[in-house]
């Protein structure tokens, strides 16, 4: 393999028998969490991604290339110990037979040409539906080819997979949940999912990987409880806080016929014969075998939303609000809704509590959000709205659309040294315009 082919980042150093294990999907909600899980458990990892900067993890062997590449498949599996196959269109688009079932032909071909035989196969609770649509067709055509290839192979059918407010299906539904009061429901809303927080998945698919008992078998991945479609609505409007919603059921033939004009007349529509198909067709989830054989033992629903919305009502808003801001202050560029979602989550974790008054002022009145940083700055660097200033840059350097920015240009030493001479006097002009504000609201803050 060439070094053009696979970039290694201040890799530790490993034992020369730790050979790596393929994620390809890598970049994805499911593939990034599998990312991280495996480098915790000890193994080298290597990273199949379309694009350089899409897995920000330092150790991560990366591999530029596309899963119905055979060339770059065969780059990506040699040296491998196993691969967790991730990739896959989700969307009834046109290439999804060219992706789903070519890409799994493909990658089949490439562990028999490399001597990779462990693969674990990540595919859909749709493919055991009878009447299937192009998502499911494919991905239980990709499964039969994994089984039927002499490899090594275990498949897994999560149900609904949930972790973060805005991945998937079900960040979908929260934000629907959440923006409306009616909510429109293909079908007659009595489908049963048993949503799984993804950590949980990720943990099954690492299990999987030292489990010989689970070769050639599949498994049911879900939670322990299982919830119809509009319970699940009810459930993520209670908690956030919100009241249960109208459910406007729409008849599975009118859905259906809306989701094939949808498809004929938008690019990406926002609903396909696929989510129609597989969101009124119940699947029999069996998670037992998974428990016996994989160790499985999924977080109850009510114990993943304390995770999900650790936040109290409301201060999810505020916190995507602050991020906008945050953003445009310091890119002046708006906020992707991932560079948005990034900054929320960091923010529960390592900033939990309420906002402080010089914060919320800021978030109120972005044209003194310079001000109030630049006297921050001088009072201390732990203030809290530096703190949030500081939180924000470090998401978007870990983000491709924005790392340049923090990267300086090339410049002469006297062109440095008069840029940092015009940005001090700038920054002190501006700290002493902000104290006064800045010291009226810290004041304030201390009488409350």
């Amino acid at each position: 393999m060439s070094a053009s082919q696979v970039s290694t980042a201040a890799t530790p150093a490993r034992a020369a028998a730790d050979l790596p294990v393929l994620v390809t999907g890598a970049a994805g909600f499911i593939g990034q969490r599998t990312v991280a899980a495996l480098q915790a458990a000890g193994h080298t990892v290597r990273a199949l991604v379309r694009r350089s900067g899409q897995v920000h993890l330092p150790g991560v062997q990366i591999v530029l290339g596309d899963i119905a590449d055979p060339a770059a498949l065969r780059a990506a599996c040699e040296g491998c110990a196993a691969v967790i196959h991730l990739a896959a269109q989700t969307r009834d688009a046109p290439d999804i037979d060219q992706v789903n079932i070519g890409g799994a032909r493909c990658l089949v071909d490439a562990c028999i040409a490399t001597g990779c035989r462990r693969v674990i196969v990540v595919s859909t609770q749709s493919a055991k539906i009878l009447r299937q649509g192009d998502y499911a067709r494919t991905k239980a055509a990709a499964d039969a080819l994994f089984l039927a290839s002499g490899l090594d192979v275990t498949v897994v059918r999560p149900s609904v997979v949930y972790g973060t407010a805005d991945d998937g299906i079900f960040g979908t539904l929260r934000r629907v949940v959440a923006s409306h009061r009616a909510v429109p429901v293909l079908g007659d809303g009595r489908w049963r999912s048993a949503p799984v927080h993804v950590d949980d998945v990720v943990a099954a698919l690492v299990r999987a990987l030292a489990a010989p008992q689970a070769i050639g078998k599949t498994y049911d991945l879900g939670g322990p409880q299982q919830f119809s479609f509009d319970e699940l609505l009810d459930l993520l409007a209670a908690a956030q806080g919100l009241p249960a919603p109208m459910k406007l059921h729409v008849p599975l033939p009118v859905s259906l016929a809306a989701a094939s004009v949808l498809a004929r007349l938008m690019k990406s529509p926002p609903i396909t014969r696929s989510n129609v198909l597989g969101s009124n067709q119940d699947t029999r989830i069996d998670i037992e075998p998974a428990r016996r054989d994989l160790g499985f033992e999924p977080m109850a629903l009510a114990k993943g939303f304390e995770l999900l919305f650790a936040a109290p009502p409301g201060a999810r808003t505020t916190l995507e609000q602050e991020a906008r801001v945050l953003v445009r202050y310091l890119v002046g560029a708006s906020a992707s809704p991932e560079v948005v979602q990034r900054y929320v989550e960091a923010h529960i974790r390592l900033l939990p509590g309420p906002a402080d008054k010089v914060t919320a002022f800021a978030r109120r009145h972005p044209a003194c959000l310079g001000l109030l940083d630049a006297a921050a700055g001088l009072r201390a660097t732990a203030a809290p709205l530096r703190r949030r200033v500081l939180l924000m840059a470090s998401v978007l350097e870990a983000t491709t659309e924005h790392a340049d920015h923090f990267l300086p240009a090339p410049r002469s030493l006297p062109a440095t040294l008069a840029l940092l001479a015009w940005h001090g006097m700038r920054a002190a002009l501006m700290a002493l315009l902000g104290m006064p504000l800045y010291l009226w609201l810290v004041a304030g803050q201390a009488d409350a």
